[in-house]
């Protein structure tokens, strides 16, 4: 009978113990260097994610496990990771500007 009140008592905190693990940086240009404001950065599968602030930095918490990290912002060529969290880990991701060719424009 112990046994059971021992294991009712202590079920909520096994299911809710759970470690966290988080993935931090900055974003930057890779051709000047300048740090990057509002970088789409998330998790393709679960949706989650987090946006740098003024200073290029950004700070994402997720549950330790793999995930397929992706770097969005416009004018510039997506990066894609694979990233495996089992501890806290800081990256330095620089992304390479696209450069998309238009046709001519004839305004008349």
């Amino acid at each position: 009978m112990r046994r059971l009140i021992l294991f009712i008592l202590l079920y909520p905190s096994l299911l809710l113990g759970q470690q966290n693990y988080t993935l931090s940086g900055t974003v930057s240009d890779a051709e000047t260097g300048e740090d990057l404001i509002g970088v789409a950065i998330y998790d393709l599968e679960s949706s989650l994610g987090s946006i740098t602030n003024s200073y290029g930095f950004y700070s994402l918490s997720l549950p330790a496990g793999w995930y397929n990290i992706q770097y969005s912002y416009l004018g510039y060529a997506t990066s894609e990771y694979a990233i495996e969290l089992n501890r806290n880990q800081t990256f330095k991701i620089e992304l390479e500007p696209s450069q998309i060719a238009l046709d001519a424009v004839t305004v008349s």
